[in-house]
Parts: C-alpha cells; structure tokens; sequence
C-alpha cells in the first residue's frame, strides 16, 4: 500500500481527481477487501482530524475511507460525535 510520500505529483493529482467523484465512497469488494486486509497487517492505522463548527472532520487522504466526522466500511458508516465540554 503505497503512502502519499510515495506518490508521484501526477498520481497524487489523479487521487484528487478521483476523491472529487461522487462516487469516491462507493467501495467494491475488491477495494473493501484491501482495506480489511490493511487493517489486518497493520499495526495501527493513524488517522488526523480537525475540530470544525463543533465537529470532528477527519483529514483526507486517510487510509480508510472517511467522510467528515464518518469511517466508512463497506456498507458499514462508523460516526465519531464530540460530547460537549462540561
């Protein structure tokens, strides 16, 4: 699995192009799989994110698929919501 330190300037723009689709996030068996396998082999998976209107917005390019405050997984959405400060 390649990093973004691995990328060439033309394969990191042809990933950009690509995360703009609406159908980024639309995952087939083939690429849910890799990632399952990926987190499998992995020691740990780091993904960074910024507090944005009170909600946590993941960064992109993650290693999983992410959207805003959302993992997504296959067919499976994992939301990460920030309880207020008390």
């Amino acid at each position: 699995m390649k990093t973004l330190a691995d990328l060439s300037e033309e394969e990191f723009d042809l990933m950009l192009d690509n995360m703009s689709k609406p159908e980024y996030d639309a995952l087939t068996s083939e690429e849910f799989f890799k990632i399952l396998a990926a987190i499998d082999a992995a020691d740990s998976l780091e993904l960074t994110a910024r507090v944005e209107n009170g909600q946590l917005v993941f960064e992109q390019p993650a290693p999983l698929p992410v959207n805003l405050n959302s993992i997504l997984i296959g067919t499976k959405r994992i939301v990460i919501k920030l309880r207020p400060r008390c």
